[in-house]
């Protein structure tokens, strides 16, 4: 939803005379009012920082209306309630415009009353403090399990409604969680939402008032400027921007997770037999493979690690297992007996944009190296996990390398999972917008400079398609220059966070024509009467999101 002012309102931002209101109402924790706060505004700050665990925090001190009580619960009661704060503007207490700037849970909070001052002091952080631990939001006393299949936004809400809150919306991908997540008990309950929602890139969680949110991160694309340059202009004090070159990057390796597997199948347990096209007629041109185990249990998910075979595999892959088992009859006589499953067609980690299953393309796994498929004794299939540490790079380039280019890229490279992102200044000038990566920072144009993604902060990666994910988007903040603005301006109580405005800005020659950005972060001044706004230029969609929007 997005607030439509008024001109009235507009024209309140911009007179002098105004005055700065603030109301606290207090909650029970089932929402319902039982008090209320409401006075001048003497000093404080309200943050929205988007990029941030706790997207709101609150601090105040307001002046009372004469002769009004801090409150009729005692403060010490303040503890188990939630206030709602609204921030206001107007001429007098009798006319105010008034805006809901979220519900918070207290964390610190006094008071102060002598002959002249009658005060009160909030301190408030959002209701993510009920469950990252600040708060509340700590298991104990249990191991938490998250099976492998179950789906992401099914684990995303039992998760959350651990905390008793019950109000949420989980816009995520059809997509199921590729592995056992095991959680002990201290852990809280944010850390294994962000554990989920970290599975894919990228996502964002938050607060929308007792709403808990998971979505995609907004990029803005169909979104409505709410807020234009001929109404921003008159409310901006100054503007500062910061260009670092050094961010400029065109080509991204992100190294994710290593994968974790149950039993190991070498070559000397390991059948390999190609079967061509012409070969006979009607059938289709596939490799068979058999694995002989006795560690597999295909009762239940399993992952196996294999190493591919020199030559690589043909376009279709079926894999049979033979499992050899010792048995023991009643006489006490011990043989081994063979039992053999399948054989099972393999498919990728991915599904389509009807979430049906998609068949793997055995010539995209890459040759001579350990990869790690799943058996899902649900659906009788294999599913290809990816390389035993999933490995990604991504290459912004002024021209399409060649078959043969390619292919000697992944061994000089030492990785199967490469994409070029190849731009042209034809490419930008067709369309008509300066967007997405700049073909001037092209591998050709400047020279190859490198982004290399590992660490923890890549870890929950487990899969080949999740870090590609993750290494295009990567390319698509790094192949241009950040453009990011800090502007001071008059308050504008109604704006959020991932909203779009436009604006001509001064750092850059735009020959008048406005840009438009996304606002990032609002630090609001409530002694000033003014905020400030973090700006990043609106690019029109993440690469690859447009693409698999399901």
């Amino acid at each position: 939803m997005y607030y439509i002012a008024s001109k009235k309102e507009f024209a309140m931002l911009k007179n002098h005379n105004k005055h700065l209101y603030c109301r606290l109402e207090l909650l029970d924790k089932d929402l319902n009012v039982i008090d209320n706060l409401e006075g001048l505004t003497i000093d404080g700050s309200l943050s929205i920082d988007a990029d941030s665990d706790i997207r709101h925090t609150f601090t105040s001190t307001i002046y009372l209306k004469q002769n009004e009580m801090i409150s009729s619960y005692s403060v010490d009661e303040w503890i188990d309630k939630l206030v709602r704060v609204c921030i206001g503007i107007g001429l007098s207490d009798k006319n105010i415009f008034l805006y809901s700037k979220g519900i918070y849970a207290f964390n610190q909070n006094g008071f102060s009353y002598n002959a002249t001052e009658h005060s009160v002091s909030v301190s408030c952080v959002d209701l993510v403090a009920m469950l990252d631990g600040s708060l509340s939001g700590t298991l104990t006393g249990y191991q938490t399990v998250i099976s492998t299949g179950t789906k992401i936004s099914n684990a995303i809400i039992d998760t959350y409604k651990l905390s008793g809150m019950k109000e949420c919306v989980v816009n995520y991908w059809n997509r199921t969680v590729p592995y056992d997540i095991e959680f002990s008990s201290g852990t809280s309950i944010w850390s294994i939402l962000t554990e989920l929602r970290d599975l894919y890139y990228p996502f964002e969680m938050f607060f929308d008032d007792t709403t808990f949110v998971c979505q995609e991160i907004p990029s803005g694309f169909n979104d409505p400027v709410v807020l234009n340059d001929e109404e921003f202009q008159d409310l901006v004090i100054s503007e500062s921007c910061d260009i670092d070159y050094s961010e400029v990057k065109n080509c991204v390796e992100v190294f994710g997770a290593s994968v974790e597997y149950d039993t190991y199948v070498d070559d000397e347990h390991m059948t390999v037999v190609y079967t061509n096209a012409d070969s006979k007629i009607g059938e289709e041109e596939k490799t068979s493979i058999t694995l002989r185990t006795t560690s597999l249990d295909t009762t239940k998910n399993c992952t196996v690690a294999i190493t591919t075979p020199l030559l690589g595999f043909k376009k279709n892959v079926e894999i049979t297992i033979v499992n050899s088992v010792t048995e023991t009859d009643s006489n006490n006589n011990t043989s081994v007996k063979e039992y053999t499953h399948g054989p099972f067609k393999l498919y990728e980690t991915d599904v389509d944009e009807n979430g049906t299953d998609v068949l793997m393309d055995g010539t995209e796994i890459a040759h001579d190296m350990m990869i790690v498929i799943l058996y899902s004794p649900t659906y009788k299939k294999f599913y290809y996990r990816g390389e035993q540490q999933t490995h990604a790079m991504t290459f912004l380039v002024n021209k399409m390398p060649t078959d043969d280019e390619i292919a000697k890229a992944k061994v000089d490279e030492a990785c199967n999972n490469l994409k070029y992102i190849c731009l042209t200044e034809s490419d930008i000038s067709a369309v008509n917008l300066n967007t997405q990566e700049n073909p001037r920072f092209a591998i050709e144009k400047i020279g190859r400079r490198n982004q290399v993604c590992s660490g923890s902060e890549y870890e929950m990666y487990t899969t080949d398609e999740s870090t590609m994910q993750c290494a295009e988007y990567m390319l698509w903040k790094c192949g241009r220059l950040t453009d990011s603005v800090t502007v001071e301006c008059l308050l504008v109580p109604w704006l959020e966070v991932n909203q779009k405005i436009s604006y001509v800005p001064h750092y850059i020659d735009t020959k008048g024509e406005p840009l438009e950005f996304i606002i990032k972060k609002i630090s609001i001044s409530l002694g000033e009467g003014t905020m400030t706004l973090t700006l990043s230029r609106y690019y029109p969609y993440y690469p690859y999101i447009v693409q698999n929007k399901y």
